[in-house]
């Protein structure tokens, strides 16, 4: 997939986000994927462990969202060795039995996340989520956001002056 992504954006500017998930490092991530480089409109951004770091980065809108107090939401994200099961068991003592039912996996179930966790998880990207507080408490959203905000298609740059 990220070689695909990589060659179609020859054409037009392709952001990929992936998890670090276990990998020491993104740069080698980046050189097992693609040997001969990213094409320079290729943004590839790594969530350090995995992207529900950055979700449970924005402590007090998650706390909401979520039907918890605050104090239960981890400070160092991106410390956590599992943030999807940190926040799934977050949701779990959730006041709100919506949340649980659609995160929380069933009890008996080999899943790791309830039925409604991506639909739920959007919805709360898109109407509570301040990346703009979240990026103070993990730096790989900080960086991916600085990129992304100096981010210029290769076409857009002007040819040098012969």
């Amino acid at each position: 997939m990220i070689r695909g992504s990589n060659n179609a954006a020859k054409g037009i500017p392709f952001l990929v986000l992936a998890d670090l998930e276990r990998a020491s490092c993104a740069p080698e991530v980046v050189n097992e994927w693609l040997p001969a480089g990213p094409n320079p409109n290729l943004i590839l951004r790594f969530a350090v462990r995995e992207v529900e770091a950055w979700l449970l980065a924005d402590r007090e809108a998650l706390a909401d969202f979520l039907g918890v107090h605050i104090a239960i939401v981890p400070i160092n994200v991106e410390q956590l060795d599992d943030p999807k099961r940190e926040l799934v068991n977050i949701a779990r003592r959730s006041s709100r039995s919506d949340i649980r039912r659609d995160i929380v996996p069933r009890t008996g179930s080999s899943a790791v996340v309830g039925r409604g966790y991506n639909a739920r998880l959007q919805h709360f990207v898109v109407a509570a989520w301040r990346p703009d507080i979240a990026r103070n408490n993990a730096n790989s959203l900080a960086r991916t956001l600085a990129a992304l905000s100096i981010f210029t298609p290769s076409w857009a740059v002007p040819a040098p002056a012969p």
